[in-house]
């Protein structure tokens, strides 16, 4: 049936069907991934496919590879997006299908999805016959929206495709004799493979692949994040980009401008939404000295420990004097809270299955999700150069002061040396804390792009005393260690560090309060300092994200200290602090600066780009005779032809004839007789034929022009 139809039918047909599952997934499951991008994924691979088949010689066994190519690396983005994304994402977005309301990553992965398959099988709708190929779509179809809907209908349809391909198979590639005892056996087959797949269906219900969560995402993850940094942006998968790595420190951190929380609460308060903290650094990461467990839970509330509970937020109940953090993200899976939060109001079905403690932050086992809020009742934070204040003061127990002041097995001379250096004369603790404070910020400048520490180097020497530059991850690291130097206890903290603006309503509870929206460039790192006499209270390190260190004059907001600037920087200063920051004169006059990076990268790019253009010059006009075989195609190679040999001397056949022409380009190439006097004799017939009779066209004569072409003008005879 496919012989009888014309390529461009078939071109258009594999189109369409390469675009057709995918556009209708996009329709129903309200994919973000745009229109233009969708068709570019789903038609690049047809093209390749069109160009491989019709096309002959050296340009269809490029293309061919390049088709492979294409499909094996769109599965293997797709997959790994796949894999990536955690466990609970995929919980979440099948409750909003079954509610009618699907959207986020999970729909842009599953359009994916069926893009790959197919684009990969609309491509054989050109080369084979189109039976076998719809079938395949039709089976990938039902597969795909089975799995999605999960709707007893689709299920049905599935196996009816199924059985049919094996009824299919089996009367097709069997011997007429044996068709029926095949047909039963396949059918017997078929039963017993259904049967199977639905035992364990009669003991459990599936709750999906922990392994892949637990064990093969993370790894994963790592490996992806670490080569190809901003591949999660790609599919905007949550929990990417809204923080700072722990156990891989260094490096530009990928901080996305997607809104995570929007807040309501005093206006100009600063907040330290902490989602985790850590005790134990190696050197290279920080870890938690607490493994995560889950937390019983009581009729009415949840006692966290003895610095706060977990309530149950009645519906319609909104608690006063409290502050509310309502989820814009997909989902999110930590729980933020403050150090001097009390009380933490949740909604009924997330209070089950918490997991953490006070100290080192909590896990959500059903994530937080989009519009849901909850609500922070806390003391009135006292309010100090540092940060937040925390709970009221009490005795460390010794356990935790020796967590606390961890510190590498082996820690530097030069690093022991500063540390004693920036203690307080009178073993005054805040004194310490503010000489070690003034220090970073003296010595050292606020960048996010900052060189990543190399291998086997420690993170906080490498800072110190060799890149001197960095971020927030950079002091806080560098600050935890220089205090526990000096006998203080300290935790490194993590999560985000929010501002939420000035508005024109007090804060009374009873009236509207300020709104801020934290986003990825939100994401902040910070110590947390014991103070006998407060307790823990949060302390900024980073002076840089500090109000209290930028001072105002007319119209600029300058840093006391000075800074780098680059275009990353100013974009988390702006979104931190609230307002533009401006750059010291000393700044600006280095904030042009070559980038070697972008010059080593742009010369492969240029090579590539010249190679190609190459490449289109010499065998650009052999695809378009391959997509559009006729006699004005056959006459443009001729030309080509033609004006290959004028650049090696010979005359134009316009200035000789053709028949002259044939001579001097025999005579101009004495290394190619006589073989090529032969071919060229043959052209000459071909061109005659073509040019000066009525006989119709035959594409054997294209073929020969065309192999003339490669052979002779577009390799290395027209290089020499």
């Amino acid at each position: 049936m496919s012989d009888r139809l014309p390529p461009w039918a078939r071109i258009v047909l594999a189109a369409i069907a390469a675009v057709l599952l995918p556009g209708i997934l996009k329709i129903l499951l309200r994919a973000e991934l745009s229109w233009p991008l969708l068709l570019a994924l789903a038609l690049g691979k047809i093209a390749l496919s069109a160009v491989s088949i019709y096309a002959r010689g050296l340009v269809a066994r490029a293309f061919r590879l390049l088709s492979t190519l294409y499909t094996v690396g769109f599965a293997a983005v797709v997959l790994t997006g796949i894999l990536i994304s955690p466990y609970s994402a995929y919980g979440i977005w099948f409750e909003t299908v079954r509610e009618g309301e699907p959207r986020g990553a999970v729909s842009n992965l599953m359009m994916l999805l069926a893009a790959v398959f197919s684009s990969a099988l609309a491509g054989r709708l050109l080369d084979s016959e189109i039976l076998l190929p719809l079938y395949g779509q039709a089976l990938v179809a039902a597969g795909l929206l089975a799995l999605i809907y999960q709707t007893r209908l689709f299920h049905i349809l599935l196996l009816c495709l199924l059985a049919l391909g094996s009824m299919a198979v089996s009367v097709r590639f069997v011997r007429r004799g044996n068709r029926l005892r095949n047909l039963v056996t396949f059918l017997l087959l078929f039963l017993a493979l259904l049967a199977v797949s639905r035992l364990p269906l009669l003991f459990a219900e599936p709750r999906g692949s922990r392994f892949v969560d637990d064990r093969l995402h993370p790894g994963l993850r790592k490996t992806v994040v670490a080569l190809f940094p901003r591949f999660p942006l790609i599919y905007g998968i949550p929990g990417f980009g809204y923080g700072f790595e722990t156990d891989s420190l260094g490096g530009t951190p990928i901080l996305s401008e997607a809104p995570i929380f929007e807040i309501r609460g005093r206006p100009g308060q600063r907040l330290y939404l902490r989602t985790g903290a850590y005790s134990t650094y190696d050197g290279r990461s920080w870890s938690k000295r607490i493994k995560a467990e889950g937390i019983s839970s009581h009729p009415a509330n949840l006692i966290a420990d003895n610095h706060m509970r977990i309530l149950t937020l009645n519906p319609g109940e909104v608690p006063p004097s409290s502050l509310r953090i309502s989820v814009l993200a997909e989902y999110y899976t930590l729980l933020p809270f403050t150090l001097n939060t009390r009380a933490i109001y949740l909604p009924p079905e997330q209070i089950e299955g918490i997991s953490g403690n006070f100290e080192e932050g909590y896990r959500l086992a059903n994530p937080l999700r989009s519009d849901q809020s909850i609500y922070l009742r806390y003391e009135q934070p006292g309010e100090q150069r540092g940060g937040q204040r925390g709970a009221p003061a009490e005795d460390l127990p010794a356990a935790e002061r020796s967590a606390y002041l961890q510190l590498p097995s082996r820690v530097s001379p030069e690093l022991s040396e500063l540390a004693a250096n920036l203690g307080d004369s009178t073993g005054d603790t805040r004194g310490t804390l503010r000489n070690i404070e003034r220090y970073l910020a003296r010595n050292y400048t606020y960048n996010l792009e900052a060189d990543r520490t190399p291998a086997g180097a420690d993170f906080v020497d490498t800072f110190l005393f060799q890149s001197k530059e960095g971020y927030c991850v950079h002091f806080a690291s560098a600050f935890t260690v220089l205090a526990r130097l000096n006998g203080i206890p300290v935790r490194y903290a993590t999560g985000y560090l929010a501002t939420i603006p000035n508005g024109s309503f007090p804060f009374d509870g009873t009236r509207e309060a300020g709104l801020g929206i934290v986003t990825g460039l939100s994401a902040h790192a910070w110590p947390e300092v014991w103070l006998e006499d407060r307790g823990w209270t949060a302390w900024e390190a980073t002076t840089a994200v500090n109000p209290l260190y930028y001072e105002e004059i007319g119209e600029d907001w300058l840093y006391e200290y000075g800074r780098g600037i680059n275009r990353l920087t100013n974009r988390q200063l702006r979104a931190i602090l609230g307002r533009e920051p401006a750059s010291q004169q000393r700044a600006a006059r280095g904030a042009w600066s070559f980038n070697w990076q972008i010059l080593f990268l742009s010369i492969p790019l240029l090579a590539v780009l010249l190679i190609a253009i190459r490449a289109i010059r010499r065998y650009g006009i052999l695809l378009l005779a391959a997509l559009r075989p006729d006699r004005s195609s056959a006459v443009k190679i001729v030309a080509k032809i033609a004006a290959s040999f004028h650049r090696r001397g010979v005359d134009r056949p316009d200035e000789l004839g053709w028949v002259r022409w044939a001579e001097r380009i025999s005579a101009a190439t004495p290394q190619l007789a006589p073989r090529f006097q032969t071919r060229s004799r043959r052209l000459l017939t071909v061109i005659q034929r073509l040019m000066y009779s009525d006989q119709a066209f035959r594409k054997r004569d294209l073929g020969l022009i065309r192999t003339f072409y490669l052979n002779y003008c577009a390799g290395s005879v027209i290089s020499r």
